[in-house]
């Protein structure tokens, strides 16, 4: 199913259906101009960028995203909806959607506090949860 393009008089996209992951070789990443930057999520929790990185271990959750904020949001949700606050530490997400959704079913890896170590990663990012959202 392709992408659905018309908009509305307030220029807000209708009906959109989203491109299936194995049709989306890879989604945009801006990086490296946000590597060490911060992230605040609507549930103001705010996590630490780190371009071309990846957290090892710990991932409790898989999930398909369509951009690293997509991702980071979905990890902060989860801290909200299930009242801990550390319930989801990190995230790693890549950018190569159809090839990484072919193996893992997703592209976006949410993790809790027993990640370990940084790896280098091309086309990929790592966030993790600030301390001052820990408490």
């Amino acid at each position: 199913m392709s992408p659905t393009t018309a908009t509305t008089t307030g220029g807000l996209l209708l009906n959109y259906t989203a491109a299936v992951p194995t049709s989306v070789s890879t989604v945009a990443l801006d990086c490296p101009d946000q590597d060490q930057k911060t992230y605040t999520t609507g549930h103001n929790q705010t996590f630490v960028l780190s371009c071309y990185r990846g957290l090892q271990g710990a991932d409790f959750a898989t999930i398909v995203a369509y951009s690293y904020a997509d991702c980071i949001e979905a990890c902060s949700s989860y801290n909200a909806w299930t009242a801990n606050k550390t319930g989801c530490s990190g995230i790693q997400f890549t950018n190569t959607m159809g090839a990484t959704y072919l193996n893992d079913q997703g592209n976006c890896w949410m993790k809790n506090l027993g990640f370990r170590g940084k790896y280098g990663e091309e086309g990929g990012m790592a966030a993790t949860l600030g301390l001052n959202s820990m408490v």
